[in-house]
């Protein structure tokens, strides 16, 4: 089983290419989002294959709930990879979801980061990519290599040093402390149609139609799916319009 959250596409895109690399090598596999909520308090595949794009160099916290709240323990040892996307290669530290995984007899035997495009639309240093083409390709390539590797296992580990990981998740911390009052940063413009995309594809419901309203709770994870995914780009961020991040929002929005 793949279970992923993707925020803006680029996590499913690769989840996707796993996918097909694992039938290639005659497995069946089933891929999952988060968001679909599905049943594995009883856990029956030989492997599992966690995603989720980098924040802040750190895990998704909705993600690291997930798993601890719903991926029930195995009779039997689980091989199992975590990957990450991130606009860089920076390796991550994976210690404490390792732990937990462990606790429930999951054994990591492979973590690994994908570089693609940067989605964070609302960073003072955002610049869109250019060489989409090579990003993909050379993503693709990796893939390839890695799955092989996994199917063998071929233990394989994107470590950090301990001082670097105490950083990051200091660094995540601080950076996430408040970010539910983020959420009553956004707000729309009168191009809004009120056609109620953004609230149905808003991963943690944080947004409602109210009163004729579009209203922001205080559940924001900060992905920006919302922005990207508007027909008319009438969300703002801080009273400001960004760039919709288009590359691979079709594959999380029907």
């Amino acid at each position: 089983m793949i279970l992923y959250f993707s925020g803006s596409g680029n996590t499913k895109f690769i989840a996707n290419k796993i996918e097909e690399e694992f039938i290639k090598n005659g497995c069946d596999i089933e891929t999952h989002s988060i968001e679909e909520k599905i049943n594995i308090k009883n856990f029956s595949y030989d492997y599992l294959i966690l995603g989720f794009p980098k924040y802040f160099e750190y895990i998704p916290q909705n993600f690291m709930e997930y798993i601890g709240d719903n991926l029930g323990p195995s009779d039997k040892e689980v091989k199992t990879m975590i990957f990450t996307t991130g606009k860089d290669k920076n390796k991550m530290y994976f210690d404490e979801l390792e732990k937990g995984l462990l606790e429930k007899n999951f054994k990591v035997i492979m973590t690994k980061n994908f570089k693609m495009p940067n989605s964070f639309i609302i960073s003072k240093n955002y610049k869109s990519v250019k060489d989409l083409d090579n990003i993909y390709q050379s993503s693709s390539n990796e893939i390839k290599d890695t799955v092989a590797n996994f199917l063998i296992e071929n233990y394989s580990k994107e470590e950090i040093n301990n001082f670097k990981a105490t950083i990051m998740k200091r660094l995540y911390k601080f950076k996430t402390k408040d970010l539910y009052k983020n959420s009553y940063r956004f707000s729309v413009n009168s191009s809004c149609d009120k056609c109620n995309l953004c609230v149905k594809a808003c991963p943690t419901k944080n947004i409602e139609y109210i009163g004729g309203d579009i209203k922001f709770r205080d559940n924001c994870i900060m992905c920006c799916r919302c922005i990207s995914c508007c027909p008319k780009n009438a969300i703002l961020y801080k009273n400001k319009k960004y760039p919709q991040y288009k590359e691979n929002i079709n594959l999380i929005i029907s």
